[in-house]
């Protein structure tokens, strides 16, 4: 049986081939780069990002708002970021009034203009939620672009999807 400390490094190693796996995905990095640039964008225009996920993706988007309203790496002026994740009053009215599915895109229909930002984290890709708030539907000029998985082996938890979607 393996020891705790066995478990750990397993999980490590898994996660350190993960990240080496998406470095060398030259196509996802150039993603990466675009969307990126496209968030700095967005914010020299004055917009704001929003950021969606379920579970621990959920407390990842709580926590990636934080950072970029708090400081993130250095002091500077706070970024307007918000985790569409944290109204429980918005979440359970769309919930019981549309469906679990609607959480986050009635909550992107009524938040965001054109200078805002989209992110959309998944580890499933199956997340009927987060791919409804994706979806650019006529009276939202939304153009989606993805970081597809990066999987070590079949586990599905070192997959790592985001999906970035900004107002034209």
């Amino acid at each position: 049986m393996p020891t705790a400390t066995d478990t750990l490094k397993k999980n490590l190693i898994a996660s350190i081939e993960t990240k080496q796996r998406f470095l060398l995905q030259d196509d996802q990095l150039a993603v990466f780069d675009k969307a990126v640039q496209e968030v700095v964008d967005r914010y020299r225009r004055g917009g704001r990002l929003y950021i969606a996920g379920n579970g621990g993706s959920a407390a990842g988007t709580q926590h990636l708002a934080a950072e970029f309203v708090s400081k993130l790496a250095c002091d500077r002026a706070p970024l307007a970021a918000e985790a569409l994740t944290v109204d429980t009053a918005i979440l359970t009215a769309i919930g019981n009034d549309y469906g679990y599915d609607q959480v986050f895109s009635r909550q992107v229909a009524g938040k965001m203009t054109k200078n805002d930002i989209f992110l959309g984290i998944t580890t499933s890709w199956q997340s009927p939620n987060i791919l409804n708030a994706l979806i650019p539907a006529g009276r939202w000029p939304f153009q989606p672009s993805f970081l597809r998985d990066v999987t070590v082996g079949q586990q599905s938890r070192n997959r790592i999807t985001a999906s970035w979607c900004q107002a034209k």
